[in-house]
Parts: C-alpha cells; sequence; structure tokens
C-alpha cells in the first residue's frame, strides 16, 4: 500500500465508495474546495451549485490535476505541492454529475456533482461556549500547514498555564502495550468540554506528523525537516532544538515518525531512504549520544516508531513510501530489529519474509509483553508476486532472540504496489500499532485493526483468531491505517475510507461509530479517563464520550493533521502537519 506520513497510509479509491462532504446550502455562488493528498483525493465527491467555482488544492508531495472524464468539459493545471488553482469550466456546467481523473495517476478518479440549490463543504463544528479572543483568525481552508496557516492559540478561547499533573506519555502507543490509553490522567468529559490551548510552538523545518512523547515534564517531537523538538510541558518553551538532517539530505530523508524518551536518552527513528536508523540524544541536552543505520537495502525507509524495553531499542522497517510512488522499482524485505539502548549496537534483525520475496513491511510500532518476553508486530503486503508466507501478518518474537514464534496470515497471496495499479490485489496491510489487552473473561489477546477494515484479536500464545470485528469498509484507500488505542472497556480506532471513528468491546461486540462528514482520517486515536480524541485533514482536535460517542468539544487547529494526540497530566498534546513546510504542536487543558 502506499504511505503518506508518519505511518498513515492511502492508495487507490474503491469506485464504489464516495466521500462526500456535506454543508448547508449557499444563497449565492461559492468557491468549493477539493483536495489531492497521500495520493488519491481526499475528497473523491464535491457538491457545487451550478454558478459556482471550484478550487483545487494539492497537499501532496507528487504533481496533480482535476480532468473531466468527458473531454473538454472542466480541467485545472498541474500543480505541486502546497499549491492551488480553479477548475476551469466548473461555473458553466449544468446540473449532473461528472466524473473527473488525475491526468498522472490513474487510480485517481471522483465525481463531481452540480446542482440547483447549493454546494458541499465540511462539517461546521459545534459553536464555542464563549467567542474566540479578539483578533483571532479565521481558519484558512485545508491546507498543508504551509506559513500561512494561523497559529491555533488564535482559534478557539485559551486556557491558563498550569503545571502538568500526573502521568506521562513516553513513547507513540504510551506503553508497551500500545494502548493508546492516559488513564486517569486526562480531562474527563465534562472538562474535555472546555478544552482550550495553553500553549503552541512553531516549526519552520517541516510540520509535525508524529505523536507528541512525554515525560517528567519534557516533551519531545521531530518536526519533517530532521529538526527534534523539546519543550517544556508547562509553557512550551524550548529546552532544546536538534537538526539531525542536513539541507541536501531533506530530499530522501525525513522525521515523519515519533521519539521514545527511555531513562537519559531520546530515541528517535530516522526515515532516510536507503538507510533508515535510529539516533539516541541526551535527554537533557538533545547531545547525539549515537547514531545507527537499521537497514541499507535500496529504497528502504522506516514509518514506524521504536519501542524500548529491557535495555532494547525494538523498530521495523518498510520500503519507500510504500511502494513504487516514485516509479523506481523496490524489493526491500521489511524488517524488525533489535538495537542496545546504551550503544546502538545491533542485537538481531528479522526479515518478515525470506530471500527472493519483498514486501512485508512493519509499518507500525511493536508492542511487547513483559511476560513472556514477546514482542508482536503487523506486516505488509508484498510488492511483488509471490507474496511470502508472513506478508498481511500478526506475528508473535521472542524479544531476546529475535525468532518467530507463531504467526497469524489474513489475507494471503497479496501483491500489490503503486507503480502498476494492481487492482486485483487487496492491498490489506496492518499498518496500525498492535494493542495487549485482556478480554473480560481474563484471556489475554492482540489485537490489531487491518486496511480491510477488519480488527483482529488473537490468543497471544497461540496467534489463533479468537474473535474479530467488521469496524467499516476497507480498500486501497483503507480501511483500519491509524493506531487504535484499548482502554479497560472498549477499543476505538479511525476508519480512512469513511472518516468515521469507531469503538468495539473488548468482547468484539459493537458499540458505537461516529457520523463524521470529513476528508480521509488517517491519524491515531487516543484515549483517556472517558474521552476519545482524533485529529482529521478537516483541521480539527475532536473529543468524544467514550460510551456514547458523542462529540464533546470540536477544536479547530487551522490546517490539516495526521498527527496523533497524547494525553498526560491533565493536559492534551497534539500537533498539525501533513507533509508541510510548518506546522505547530500544542498543548490543551480545561480553561
Amino acid at each position: 500500500m502506499v504511505l503518506a506520513v508518519g505511518g498513515q497510509r492511502a492508495a487507490f479509491a474503491a469506485a464504489t465508495v464516495l466521500i462526500a462532504l456535506a454543508c448547508a446550502a449557499p444563497a449565492r455562488a461559492a468557491e468549493q474546495q477539493a483536495y489531492a493528498v497521500a495520493l488519491n483525493y481526499a475528497t473523491p465527491a464535491i457538491a457545487a451549485a451550478k454558478g459556482d467555482t471550484v478550487r483545487f488544492n494539492n497537499l501532496d508531495t507528487l504533481e496533480h490535476d482535476i480532468a473531466s472524464d468527458e473531454a473538454g468539459k472542466f480541467a485545472s493545471p498541474l500543480i505541486g505541492q502546497g499549491q492551488s488553482a480553479l477548475v476551469e469550466g466548473v461555473p458553466q456546467l449544468e446540473p449532473g454529475t461528472y466524473g473527473f481523473h488525475c491526468t498522472l495517476h490513474s487510480w485517481m478518479k471522483g465525481a463531481l456533482n452540480v446542482n440547483d440549490t447549493g454546494g458541499g463543504g465540511g462539517e461546521e463544528p459545534p459553536p464555542a461556549e464563549e467567542p474566540p479572543p479578539d483578533g483571532g483568525e479565521e481558519p484558512p481552508p485545508e491546507g498543508g500547514g504551509g506559513s500561512s496557516a494561523p497559529d491555533p492559540m488564535t482559534l478557539w478561547p485559551t486556557a491558563a498555564q498550569a503545571p502538568l499533573g500526573e502521568g506521562d506519555w513516553p513513547v507513540y502507543g504510551k506503553d508497551l502495550s500500545n494502548s493508546r490509553d492516559g488513564g486517569t490522567n486526562g480531562p474527563s468529559s465534562t472538562q474535555a468540554a472546555r478544552l482550550g490551548p495553553v500553549w503552541s510552538h512553531r516549526s519552520d523545518d517541516g510540520d509535525f506528523t508524529g505523536t507528541p512523547v512525554v515525560s517528567k515534564g519534557l516533551l519531545v517531537i521531530p518536526a519533517r525537516g530532521g529538526t527534534v523538538v523539546a519543550l517544556d510541558v508547562t509553557a512550551g518553551a524550548p529546552v532544546w532544538e536538534r537538526d539531525l538532517l542536513a539541507e541536501d539530505e531533506e530530499a530522501e530523508a525525513r522525521l515523519t515518525a515519533s521519539a521514545a524518551i527511555k531513562g537519559k536518552r531520546v530515541y528517535v527513528p530516522v526515515n532516510a531512504v536507503g538507510r533508515p536508523g535510529i539516533a539516541a540524544l541526551d535527554r537533557k541536552t538533545g547531545k547525539v549520544v549515537w547514531e545507527k543505520t537499521v537497514d541499507r537495502q535500496e529504497r528502504s525507509d522506516m514509518y514506524g516508531s521504536p519501542q524500548v524495553w529491557d535495555g532494547r531499542v525494538f523498530v521495523g522497517t518498510s520500503g519507500y513510501f510504500g511502494e513504487q510512488v516514485t516509479g523506481v522499482e523496490t524489493s526491500a524485505r521489511g524488517s524488525i530489529s533489535a538495537l542496545d539502548a546504551r550503544t546502538g549496537k545491533r542485537l538481531w534483525k528479522t526479515y518478515t519474509v525470506p530471500k527472493g520475496h519483498d514486501g512485508g513491511a512493519v509499518w507500525s510500532t511493536p508492542s511487547i509483553d513483559p511476560e513472556t518476553k514477546r514482542l508482536y508486530i503487523g506486516t505488509g503486503n508484498a510488492y511483488h508476486a509471490p507474496a511470502g508466507p508472513m506478508t498481511d501478518s500478526m506475528v508473535a518474537i521472542n524479544s531476546r532472540s529475535g525468532k518467530v514464534i507463531e504467526y497469524f496470515q489474513a489475507t494471503a497471496n497479496d501483491a500489490w504496489n503503486g507503480v502498476e495499479d494492481s487492482l486485483s490485489a487487496p492491498d490489506a496491510d496492518f499498518g496500525s500499532s498492535p494493542n495487549l489487552f485482556e478480554m473480560p473473561d481474563g484471556r489475554k489477546v492482540v489485537g490489531q485493526g487491518q486496511k480491510s477494515g477488519i480488527y483482529w484479536a488473537l490468543d497471544r500464545k497461540t496467534m489463533d483468531p479468537v474473535w474479530t470485528a467488521f469496524t467499516g469498509p476497507g480498500s486501497f484507500q483503507g480501511g483500519i491505517v491509524g493506531s487504535t488505542a484499548a482502554d479497560h472497556s472498549r477499543i476505538y480506532g479511525p476508519n480512512a475510507l469513511s472518516s468515521q471513528v469507531w469503538a468495539i468491546g473488548r468482547d468484539g461486540g459493537t458499540s458505537w461509530t461516529s457520523t463524521d462528514v470529513i476528508p480521509l482520517r488517517y491519524g491515531a486515536v487516543s484515549t483517556a479517563n472517558g474521552v476519545v480524541y482524533a485529529t482529521d485533514l478537516g483541521g480539527f482536535l475532536t473529543a468524544r464520550d467514550a460510551a456514547t460517542g458523542l462529540i464533546v468539544a470540536k477544536i479547530p487547529m487551522g490546517a490539516p493533521t495526521a498527527a496523533g494526540v497524547a494525553i498526560a497530566g491533565g493536559s492534551v498534546f497534539t500537533a498539525t502537519g501533513l507533509a508541510g513546510g510548518t506546522g505547530y504542536v500544542v498543548a490543551y487543558r480545561e480553561r
């Protein structure tokens, strides 16, 4: 499958599924917005009134356009990342439905519906309990987090600074179980309804697509351009910054995932094509203690975040941007490695497919059961046939030796890449991180979401399926792509294609599904103290009641975001970013 940012991925959307953006009909001609992101249209269904204009915005790293399937009806020019252009010919269209496509990427398709009564747009947020502060800017149309994006502090009533309470969030998934659960250390549902920004920090070295990590008063988050930022969690003041990438390296290197804080070190994944690795920094100063390359396969990369335990750093590798999205052949084999946390020395490395095969990417952060010393990962599809036996699989590995103990393959014979337009393959990666939890009867399971839209729960010892839950539609677009969260009652996750957030019980029973109307949803879901948090490409941080799914707060952030949410000490931390030039990391707490 094709990777977007920070471990969230997107590719070809199923032709039978359209994601509509609905709003009240405008009283006069209006400018509707259309977007490309992650090698597809984030708005494959565009609604407009007769006479409206349509502006095409490209948030992707490659050039795209919009051209009518019927030649000459309407078209935009080819535009690059961060650019926008009017789609010429739209105001002259009569009511009806018109197909469109990208002239460079055959899988990118959509439909423009012109009607007599009104056009489409994003879901309106609920009104604030009080108006935004004087002088606040209106959020711009969804963009790539460029220099025009407003400071989130200006978009919502602010909260006062206060010392952080108990709790931390030191790794991407919060803990070894990848629970993404802040427990009682987050705002309650009532308090979340009054969240306001406390401080923000702007990056000019690329935006943020990972989850902020928090430990002992320090917040750390890497920026895409290579700068690792360490901030004081109370005031947001910089403690240190460390740029890990020279300017001439940034064309094929980036920091897109999350750091991990353990003891005196901060471990940062460096996604450099053909030489992905880990940098260990001093927690107090940001000084580089060691840097190690994890893989030297041509076109290999690293989109997952590290897990640190028992004196070891565990991290997976994948293939360049997922598959051949640049037109360059890749036959990289996915792998999982263990490094000595003190020295960076490689202790073991396990490939997920045999020699002569490719793919089996490890996109996500492993989970670890300290009692059994087992490490759990998910793998992706093959890039070329024949697919290896551990592609699209959930895998249990001995954390000391790297030996594969057991695995379960959910989808066999899945060979897909972005160049050959492999429409016959399901592209059913396990891209979200595995959760470790217990069922109501005490049975220990590992659960993981697949791009098919299925959440699997397997017995941790045998890796046999215990139950499955269908959470929403799956396709090349996904399915479950963003990582899921698990608290004492439920599992929560996103569906990229339907843009919904869902909840299922620990026994696999359906609890609730949201009714969001937004573009594609790739960010991870987090939870704490009865509240579920998610960001989206519409540029909002949304908090929901965990028991019902009802929205308790919808906070504008001013730019699209696929960043994760961390909850600790009564505060909520997230960021803006979608592979753009700049972004903000923001702290929220009760007003």
